[in-house]
């Protein structure tokens, strides 16, 4: 322990000196851009931004779509918007893919993931892809990346806002508002929204051999995501963040089980965090906190008229996360970074036999040189868990510009791990309290290449090599009638992504372009116990092998025009059975009528334009083609 806690003052204390050194620079830059945004963490990584007016203009209020059509991820979605929707990278899965609002994570303590098909798309300004997320900024879980959201102030003075709705298939109703207004020194950004539909779709139950009509599966959801940007004096800023929603969902039957279910799940969730922020031209002082609290009800009767339950279970996941960050410029070319992190994770759940709790503390250190065509890091960390050993952390990584900035070559490689789910540990008669965390690597290398870069035009074309390996991994395996999780296996995440931009600007029409093909070979490299050797060399469930994605915009006057198509190959859900193939095309139009401080944006999109019978996960059906019209009003004072 003594050794421990020397450690982390090191941490801490390590950048002290420049600190205390008197602070003579002349140049006055922008309070909120003095560093210059130093990356110290993803040099070398590939990340992917959503621009504002995307996530402005999307008729979608649901994260995961608006996701899955800005890249290449790989879905899985248990039916429409209420029931629960996955994104991994990779082939990594939810519970390696970490979900971040404002720094912190979201995904549950229970099962480890977070269902992004109730999260708002228009409730950020800022959302972030980041393929390969490293382990020292992040932490446990992300084999499979990260997904960040935020609200960036813009501190001028300004006003506008939003009002969306929209109506659709299976009588669906969306409706949100959007206010952002402030000046110079207040921000304020909110926005309410709401979803309500009956996702009565017609489905054809190959197992029951009938064309049914989905039934219990009404869901609605509401809630509102709120923030307050202060800055308090030249030299301070600070930011209030209060997020609250309720989603209540009817669950329908699965593929050849009798469709009237009656089965229920609400959701209640109340987060809130807060930052203070010291910003001087070569100093800046963080501190955040955030609270997090999810509540689940799920409830389950024999027949929709039973008085009583069948199952009545109550699941509730709450943290509580500070962090207090250190950066600083340490000359022109080189910038420094220590942070100390601390977490208390609980879960109650009735079937864990009451409340389970882990405490953490993280330290971590940065380093970052940057010239003109150069950009490189390292960091550390080392995290202490009152459960398990956790291992030392490091990342390396860098960019770097050749050819009169048309060539961009990259790298990064850095070790993870992923710590093991209350699930995992704690389900009476099902958990493994024996459970070691995941460990292993991740790198990758590609480069981007920019054929033409203009005002009026741009082609560039970019390719990524990825490399992971999880030693440890956590896998569900039948022991008799009783399935258990133990450190079965070794896999592999590796892969090649290639995609190619077109942009065409002119003063009466615009068009954009995007192609990209991914090649997944994520896979069983070897097990450590008989029962599972054959499945050495198998594909990792719900993977595709590949995928390919076309997103052509097309902008005329005040007319757009924006289609989406995706083909994934089959992907196994047992060790000898398969999903087949499929090909989705989504089609939205958008008209804009224009005035002097609003306009009107009139839009319609088909969703599976193809009429596709598909399934992304087993056993539950997906709609065919359906609609939706909306129409969005914009106001800037």
């Amino acid at each position: 322990m003594k050794r421990q806690l020397i450690v982390l003052l090191w941490l801490l204390i390590a950048s002290m000196p420049s600190v205390c050194q008197s602070v003579n620079d002349t140049v006055r830059l922008d309070i909120v851009s003095v560093f210059a945004k130093p990356n110290f963490f993803n040099d070398g990584a590939k990340r992917e931004t959503i621009d504002s007016l995307t996530i402005q203009t999307s008729l979608s209020n649901n994260l995961s779509e608006l996701l899955s059509h800005s890249s290449s991820l790989i879905v899985k979605n248990y039916g429409t918007e209420g029931m629960s929707s996955s994104i991994s990278l990779r082939g990594g899965g939810a519970t390696r893919t970490q979900v971040q609002w404002e720094g912190f994570p979201l995904n549950a303590n229970s099962n480890g993931e977070q269902n992004l098909s109730i999260i708002p798309s228009n409730g950020f300004n800022f959302i972030a892809i980041d393929h390969s997320a490293s382990a020292t900024n992040f932490g446990s879980g992300t084999y499979g990346g990260a997904i960040e959201l935020k609200t960036i102030p813009l501190f001028r003075k300004h006003a506008n806002a939003s009002f969306l709705a929209s109506y659709g298939s299976f009588n669906t109703f969306k409706g949100s508002i959007n206010v952002n207004a402030g000046n110079e020194y207040l921000q304020y950004s909110g926005v309410f929204f709401t979803t309500k539909s009956d996702s009565d779709f017609e489905y054809y139950d190959y197992v029951r051999l009938e064309d049914c009509k989905r039934k219990n599966a009404e869901y609605q959801k509401f809630g509102t995501i709120q923030n307050l940007h202060f800055k308090l004096s030249e030299h301070w800023l600070a930011h209030l963040g209060v997020w609250y929603q309720v989603n209540q969902s009817n669950l329908p039957a699965l593929l050849g089980s009798n469709p009237n279910n009656a089965e229920k799940q609400t959701d209640s969730v109340f987060r809130a965090v807060f930052s203070l922020k010291m910003i001087y031209p070569k100093t800046k002082l963080t501190y955040k906190t955030s609270y997090i609290d999810d509540y689940e009800l799920y409830t389950k009767k024999i027949t929709p008229e039973a008085t009583q339950y069948s199952t009545y279970s109550e699941i509730l996941n709450r943290s509580n996360m500070h962090s207090l960050q250190l950066q600083q410029r340490i000359s022109s070319k080189f910038y420094f970074s220590t942070e100390l992190q601390g977490k208390i994770a609980i879960a109650e759940v009735g079937d864990y036999g009451g409340k389970k709790k882990e405490n953490s503390i993280a330290g971590i250190s940065a380093l970052q040189y940057k010239n003109t065509n150069f950009a490189g890091n390292i960091s550390i960390r080392k995290e202490w868990n009152s459960q398990y050993h956790i291992p030392f952390i490091c990342n390396a990584g860098f960019d770097y510009a050749l050819l009169a900035q048309k060539l961009q070559l990259r790298a990064s490689v850095g070790n993870k791990y992923r710590t093991p789910t209350f699930n995992d540990l704690y389900w009476i008669a099902w958990g493994n309290p024996d459970l070691k965390p995941e460990y292993g690597f991740a790198g990758e290398c590609g480069g981007e290449y920019t054929f033409i870069s203009k005002d009026s035009a741009k082609l560039s074309s970019e390719i990524t090599l990825f490399h992971s390996v999880i030693n440890d991994m956590i896998m569900w395996e039948p022991q008799g009638a009783v399935w258990h999780p133990n450190n079965t296996a070794q896999a592999v995440l590796q892969g090649i992504e290639i995609s190619t931009n077109i942009t065409i600007a002119k003063q009466k029409y615009s068009i954009r372009n995007k192609f990209g093909v991914n090649f997944n070979n994520a896979h069983i490299s070897k097990t450590y116990n008989n029962n599972s050797k054959e499945e050495v060399g198998h594909q990792l469930y719900y993977v595709p092998k590949s995928e390919v994605f076309f997103n052509p915009n097309f902008s005329f006057y005040n007319w757009n025009i924006s289609l989406f198509a995706h083909y994934e190959t089959k992907r196994y859900y047992s060790l000898t059975k398969t999903l087949d193939d499929y090909f989705l095309l989504d089609i939205s139009v958008q008209k804009t009528l224009s005035f002097k401080n609003s306009k009107f944006v009139i839009g319609g999109k088909i969703n599976n334009a193809t009429n596709t019978v598909y399934e992304q996960i087993r056993s539950y059906p997906l709609p065919k083609r359906n609609y939706e019209i909306s129409i969005q009003y914009f106001i800037n004072s």
